[in-house]
Formats: C-alpha cells, structure tokens, sequence
C-alpha cells in the first residue's frame, strides 16, 4: 500500500523519491482512502502548566509519549466505569440521553485527580460515528472528535479520547494499552494531530465504545476545531474499543 508522509513543505514517498516543495497543507493519506490534513487549529483554551508538551517539534510521522502527565480528574479519566455497555444507533440520540451540563455543573464535581465518577458517569456506551477530526493533547490524551455522518452542528458531535496511559500498576493499564496500541497501529505507528487538529477528508467510520465522563475543566463549545465543537462538556473517557470501518 502506497502512501504519502509530507513533513514541513517537503512531500515524502515512503519508497523514498522525494519531489518538490509544495506550499499546500501538510496531509497524509491513509488507507488509499483517508486523507488527513493538519491544521494548526486548537482547543479553545490553555491546558494545565503541570501536562507538559508532548513535543511540538515532533515531526509528522512519529511517536512520542503514551504515559497520561495529567492531573485534572486523572482517576477516572484513566479508568473505566462500573456499568454494561449500552447501545446508541447514533450520536444524537447518545447525546440525547445525557443529563443536561447544566445540571451536570450543579453536581460540584471536583478537578482533584481522586475525584470518583458520579453516578451519571458510571455507563459505558457503544456508538456507530464518524471522526472528523483528530488532536494529541499535551496530556499525550488524543481528541477524537466524532459524531453523526453529515452531521452539520455541535449538537450531533462529541468527544471521545483515547487516554493516555496509567501507571502500570493500573488494573486498567492492560485493557487501556490494547484500545492505545489498536489507534495507533491505524495510523501506522504514528501520532495524528501533532501540531493541532488532523482533520478527515471523507471523515473515518467508526464503532466507539467507552465510559461516559464529563469534563468539568473544560465548558462546553470549546473542545475541538472552528465548526467540528460538540455542545456539551461530556465525552466518551477512556475508549476501552475502537473498530475502524465497521
């Protein structure tokens, strides 16, 4: 299978011909059926001084950093819920079922790294979507954000993440590792969205399934690139599966 690595301005055939600079965006193509653009669009907000970068020099193709360096409800963010996996036919009627932020805010959910799910986060789901854009956080979490095939608003999108890795001691470490290991070997061993969002031109089919989390860190519309942020802070963390093309 042939595929393109452009690095800087330079495209780079994996046979090892290089042709000429080019000014176009930095993409890769996956698949024979995927391409993945890089953008330099973030999250709308500043992450912890405490995660430290993953590398912004890190070149497009490589791979660095699969420990989580968070600290921000760090337990349950790498840990997985206590209940049966229940099934959405789309994200919409996921997001549906949800208790409102609102109310979620109300809770007084603590950012300390022993704050334990409530109970509306104790579900794990399983849900059909598309991912439309990619992202390595500095917590070396990756952002996926996925939602309904021509889906057109925040209100059909949400955040899933693949999480970064738990001490080894973890009873969750194994099961983390495997969902980690499955994405990445996807991607061919790489990071997507080193440099800001990857975005999915046709967006990847997907089986996502995980615990339900919500961020109290982080409001809701600010999480992803301009045009791709769900409307609400839940999100699918950790993905315990991930099937690509289903």
């Amino acid at each position: 299978m042939r595929q393109l690595f452009l690095i800087g301005l330079s495209v780079v055939l994996i046979s090892g011909c290089v042709v000429a600079p080019s000014a176009a965006p930095v993409a890769v193509t996956i698949h024979d059926k995927y391409r993945l653009t890089a953008t330099n669009e973030k999250d709308d907000f500043v992450e912890p001084a405490e995660a430290p970068s993953n590398g912004a020099a890190l070149a497009r193709g490589g791979h660095a950093g699969d420990k989580f360096t968070g600290t921000d409800r760090r337990d349950p963010k790498t840990s997985v819920a206590t209940g049966d996996v229940e099934p959405y036919a789309t994200v919409s009627a996921l997001r549906s079922s949800l208790m409102s932020d609102r109310d979620m805010l109300g809770l007084g959910i603590s950012e300390a790294p022993d704050s334990e799910r409530v109970s509306a986060e104790q579900h794990n789901v399983t849900v059909p979507a598309v991912i439309y854009a990619i992202s390595k956080e500095s917590d070396h979490d990756f952002h996926l954000i996925v939602g309904d095939p021509q889906c057109n608003n925040g209100d059909c999108l949400i955040n899933v993440e693949v999480s970064g890795l738990p001490s080894a001691d973890s009873v969750y470490s194994a099961t983390l590792k495997v969902v980690r290991d499955k994405f990445l070997a996807y991607f061919n061993g790489t990071d997507p969205g080193t440099s800001g969002y990857d975005k999915s031109d046709p967006p990847i089919p997907v089986t996502v399934t995980g615990s339900l989390f919500f961020d109290v860190d982080h409001k809701a519309g600010v999480v992803g690139p301009a045009g791709l942020r769900p409307t609400s802070a839940w999100e699918i963390h950790p993905l315990t599966d991930i099937v690509f093309e289903p």
